[in-house]
């Protein structure tokens, strides 16, 4: 008994001792703080109740899963199903979505080869409207050209005194061979253009003089061409001249200087004459002499100052 009695005095310490340690840690709380921490728990509880409806109400609203009436793996295997579902059907809308893209393509090449079509018809139409106009107008416009043509080569021979100028050309006589001057239009280029053409008298063969006259008879010509212009001049008696025989044979120099005495007395027509040529200067004082033709001859010492006789 004293045996048994050593054991429960013991075991009585021990259950003071734990006592007293219950009571320094119970001392801690308080009612008060107790009353904080509960009003702080039931907030918790309330913002998590919150929460839960919230998810509740996702549950149903998204995905027609009912949470208050299940319980966790319940809820969990749902979820899992729906979301195998929700995983096919985006599988399926992708596919569709791909065949709409496709379609989209296709309408676009589709509306492409329409409107292909529809010109083409118009085309047709057009074509056919323009091939009954050709047939209509084409001959018509064909006469007009030609007529036209004809009508602009009568008046360009008769602006540039073609015939005069093959008169005054022949009087020098530049080539043995090709003596007749041409002035011709040419309307089948992109741009009309007026070409001067040179031939033979036995020969149909053009020429184009600067491809085969020489500097003087090109001199020769262009001077023909001049000198038809100025003869036609009903406003002015004078005739200006700047070296003429420039590259010309003695010749051609007796030629042309025959001309101008032509022209001055058949055409009464003064002409002015400059030249460098102190041999030619001196020719046309013995073949114009002053008492026969009223002419004037000066020599220049400098620029601008008379050489003194």
């Amino acid at each position: 008994m004293n045996k048994d009695i050593e054991e429960l005095v013991k075991k009585q310490n021990d259950f003071e001792k734990k006592l007293l340690e219950k009571g320094e840690s119970l001392s801690a709380y308080t009612r008060e703080g107790l009353n904080v921490q509960l009003i702080d728990i039931q907030q918790k509880r309330k913002e998590a109740q919150q929460k839960i409806e919230g998810y509740n109400n996702f549950l149903i609203k998204n995905l027609q899963i009912n949470s208050s009436q299940l319980n966790l793996k319940a809820l969990s295997q749902s979820i899992e199903d729906r979301e195998t579902y929700f995983k096919s059907e985006l599988k399926k809308n992708k596919q569709l979505l791909e065949e709409y893209a496709k379609l989209e393509m296709y309408s676009e090449n589709i509306a492409t080869f329409l409107q292909s079509e529809n010109a083409k018809r118009e085309l047709e139409k057009f074509q056919k409207e323009f091939d009954d106009l050709k047939d209509t107008l084409e001959p018509v416009l064909i006469e007009e050209k030609l007529k036209t043509k004809s009508f602009l080569q009568h008046k360009i021979q008769e602006f540039f005194y073609e015939t005069l100028i093959n008169d005054l050309y022949r009087k020098i006589d530049p080539h043995p061979e090709f003596r007749e001057v041409q002035f011709r239009a040419d309307f089948e280029a992109e741009s009309p253009r007026l070409d001067v053409f040179v031939k033979s008298k036995g020969d149909e063969t053009l020429l184009i003089p600067n491809l085969y006259f020489s500097t003087a008879q090109i001199n020769i010509l262009s001077l023909s061409i001049f000198l038809a212009t100025a003869l036609n001049s009903s406003k002015y008696d004078c005739i200006f001249i700047d070296d003429p025989i420039q590259s010309m044979d003695s010749i051609n120099v007796l030629s042309t200087i025959d001309l101008f005495r032509s022209i001055v007395v058949n055409h009464n027509k003064q002409i002015i004459l400059s030249t460098h040529d102190e041999n030619f200067h001196n020719l046309l004082q013995k073949k114009m002499p002053p008492k026969l033709f009223s002419s004037k001859f000066l020599e220049l010492e400098s620029f601008g100052k008379l050489k003194s006789d």
